[in-house]
This record gives structure tokens, sequence and C-alpha cells, in this order.
């Protein structure tokens, strides 16, 4: 605390005024006098104490309240920088809003303007969301579509029946984890609840978040592509019956007239009966092709089932081809399993399948080439394999190899006959079975010194055990 001059000069004086004084003074007059200073003294110190006092407090509530000042200050800077951050939070959400908004319109203009029908169901198969067309496809609007559990609102129908629960693509999603897809040659209906049926094309994919966390079905109603195709295999079956007889009459006739039972024929007529009469085999086996594809795609193929020896089986083919076999100098690997199995099977359609991928090694085996054929259990299905070193099958044209009327680039070019047909019919009839068919090209090889090879292809199918 600071002290006035002033108020020191005046101490000064008070002090020194006994001093100027006392030459002055009788004793008594000077005792009077020092107790008068000494009063007026002690008066001036409580005065002045009392004042310090005050000027003391003041300077510490002075002190206080400035720090006070001061703190509310600094509040008031953070509470402005508080309000800005704030401010810039808020702005941020607003943006973000913004955002979200623009990507949930445009993502929703996508799924109203998509062709096919769009359905989300969560983990329990409960409808989340749907789009226009599939509001359409299912004749149900869609407010009342949401929250329904899916596969209690449509039914899957499979072969004129109801889909067993694990052949339902939503249920088979779920468990492999896997997108899953229908065409229209798995023969699927949708049964929707206004009882109508209708044939259907569907992918099924898991929407991932922890875990599988809903689906999503991609549809369509291919109710006119079915009835094409209909058409076309009906259209093909009449066509066959037709041809049939008149082929018929031409492989009589050429034979009567190879065996010159009708006359004797010259060279030259000779090789051009021979040529008509094999032309008609060939235009034969294409016809039993068609009119075999047509029964199966009609889902009325007689099938009588019986026990077959498998190892003795193939065997009696190999000995029917062997001629085929000899004409290539082809050598025949036949690995059996380790022991005799039987299979439950119609003869007839293992038969065909089997001549026809034997006949396929065949015509695209190279000179002296090798061919293998194995049988081996696994788990609850044997895994039946043909493996050839021929010509192998483009990499770029794999996934067309099983389509009918098919056959390959380097096929055509190595034998220009050719139906497109076989191994279609091996696919149609695998799976009419039950089984499984696939094909891996090119094949592994292991040479005369050990060494690994990749050429030629190796085909699979499976049956029941």
């Amino acid at each position: 605390m600071k002290i006035s001059y002033k108020l020191v000069l005046i101490f000064i004086f008070i002090a020194l005024l006994p001093t100027l004084t006392i030459g002055y003074l009788s004793a008594t007059e000077f005792r009077d006098q020092i107790i008068i200073f000494s009063a007026f003294i002690l008066f001036i110190t409580i005065i002045i104490g009392f004042f310090y006092g005050k000027i003391m407090n003041l300077e510490i509530r002075v002190k206080e309240r400035t720090a006070e000042l001061e703190a509310l200050k600094n509040n008031l800077e953070k509470t402005e920088e508080t309000k800005m951050a704030l401010f810039n939070i808020v702005e941020d959400v607003k943006q973000s809003e913004i955002n979200l908004k623009e990507e949930r319109d445009r993502s929703q203009a996508i799924i109203s303007s998509m062709g096919e029908g769009l359905l989300v169901a969560d983990i329990k198969n409960n409808i989340v969301l749907m789009n226009k067309k599939a509001e359409n496809i299912l004749e149900t609007p869609i407010k009342e579509a949401i929250g329904k559990n899916l596969l209690n609102f449509i039914t899957f129908i499979k072969k004129d029946k109801e889909a067993p629960p694990e052949e339902q693509p939503i249920n088979k999603m779920f468990q492999t984890g896997k997108l899953t897809a229908i065409d229209l040659e798995d023969d699927f209906y949708l049964k929707i609840p206004s009882g109508k049926i209708f044939p259907v094309e569907m992918i099924v994919s898991p929407l991932r978040g922890d875990g599988i966390t809903a689906s999503v079905i991609v549809f369509r109603d291919v109710s006119k592509e079915k009835a094409l195709d209909e058409a076309k295999n009906s259209f093909i079956s009449v066509a066959s019956h037709q041809l049939r007889t008149p082929l018929t009459s031409i492989r009589w006739y050429t034979e009567i007239l190879g065996s010159e039972d009708a006359g004797p024929l010259n060279e030259n007529q000779k090789s051009f009966v021979s040529r008509v009469y094999n032309s008609a085999l060939k235009l034969n086996e294409v016809i039993n092709l068609l009119l075999s594809m047509a029964k199966i795609e009609s889902g009325k193929p007689a099938r009588k089932i019986i026990k077959i020896d498998l190892t003795a089986f193939t065997n009696d083919i190999i000995e029917e081809l062997e001629p085929q076999f000899k004409q290539k100098n082809i050598n025949i690997n036949l690995i059996p399993p380790k022991e005799t199995v039987e299979v439950n099977y119609d003869a007839s359609m293992l038969r065909q399948i089997i001549t026809n991928f034997l006949s396929n090694t065949i015509r695209y085996a190279n000179q002296d080439g090798h061919v293998e054929i194995k049988m081996e259990k696994k788990d609850k299905e044997l895994v039946y394999s043909v493996k050839d070193d021929g010509i192998g099958v483009p990499a770029n044209q794999q996934d067309k190899i099983f389509n009918k009327f098919f056959r390959a680039d380097n096929a055509s070019t190595a034998v220009p006959d050719g139906s497109g047909l076989g191994l279609s019919l091996i696919k149609a009839l695998v799976e009419m079975n039950d089984g499984k068919v696939w094909f891996e090209s090119p094949a592994f090889w292991i040479d005369k010194d050990g060494k690994e090879e990749k050429k030629g292809s190796i085909f699979y199918f499976t049956m029941a055990l």
C-alpha cells in the first residue's frame, strides 16, 4: 500500500512540535502538553489504523474482484471458443444431413428405377425395404409388406412342389454366406399372397456388418422367357419326331444299296452311298440328343432306378467304344474305387452320361493320347472323373461349355462336325439325378520323367451313394 507524502510531513511536524516548544513552557505546562500530545498521537494512530484496515480490506477485495473478473474473462473467452466449436459442429451436422439426404434420394431414385424387384430382409427374414417393381410383381402394397416375414409372405416352388428349406435360396445364402443365384434353367417358381404362381430368376446376396446382418434379394418374373423356352423345346421335339421317319427310310435304302441287294455298284457309287449312310447316322445321333433334351426339359422323363456295379458298367462301355479308342491309339487307364461300389441309377441315363463323356474324349484327344477314368468315394457320394490330354477348353469360353449348341473355337477347328449338345445333355441328366457336374482345364498330368504337365481337361460328375 502506498502512503501520501503529505501525510508523512504532518507526522514529522507533530513529532517535532514538543521539541520546538519545550524552551517556552513550565514543567506543569510541559507535562500537560505531553499528555495532550500522546492522546492526540493515540487518536491519530487509531484513525490511521482504522483507515489502514479499510484500505487493506479494500485492496484485498479489489484483488479478489480483479481475480474474479480475470476468471470471468477467461471463462467468457472459453465460452466464445466453445460457442464457435459448437457452431462448427452444428454446421458439420447440417452439412452431413444435407449430404445424407442427397445420398438417400440418389439411392432411392436408383432403387425405384430398377427394372427388377428388390427386397431387403433382416437376419430374421423380416422385410425392411421394398421397391416399386417388387410391389408390382408381388401384388402387395409396400406398407403392407414391410415388417412381414419373407418366407411366410412368399413360397418357393420347385418341380411342382414346395422347395425344402435347405434348397430355398435365402436359407442357402445364410448357410453358405455366399451369393446364391437362380436362373431360368433351375425351374424355380414363386407363389405370392394372391395365390399366383410364376417362374422367377433371383439373386440373393449377403449384407455384411458384424457378420451377415441382412439379405438383399433381386428378382424378376420370367414368365415370358419360360413360355418361349417351352415353345422352343416343343418345336425341337416335334421337328425331331418329324425328321425321324424320313431319316429311317434314308438309312434303310442306303443299307440296301450298300449291300448291293438292288444291283451291283461301282467304286464311286459305293463311296457315295457310304457317305450318305454315315451322314444319316450322324443326323440320327443329333435327333436322339434333341429328343433326350426335350424329354428332360419337359420334366417328365421315364426313369427306372436299379443297382449298378459302376466298375463293370464302365468296362462294358469301354468295350463298346474300343474300336474308336484303337483308331487313335488312345491308352485307357481305369482306376476303380478301393471297394466294389453300387449306385442306384437309371441305366439308360448313366450310359448316356458316361458314353458322351468318353465320346468327347475320343473326338478331341490327340493321336496316341491318354485317358484316365477314376471313381472315388467322398462322404455320401461318388465322384466320377474322365481326364484326357487333348485340346482342352479355352479359358475365355469355359463359362459357356455346358450351354446348348455351344462349341469352343478350338473344338470347332479340330472337329468341324458336332452338335454342341453332348455336354448340355450330360449336365441335365446329372442334375436330374441330384448330382453335380463340373470340369477343369487344363488338367494335371505326370509324364514319364515324373514331371507335372498341364494339358487337356478333366470332367467330373457326382452320384449319391
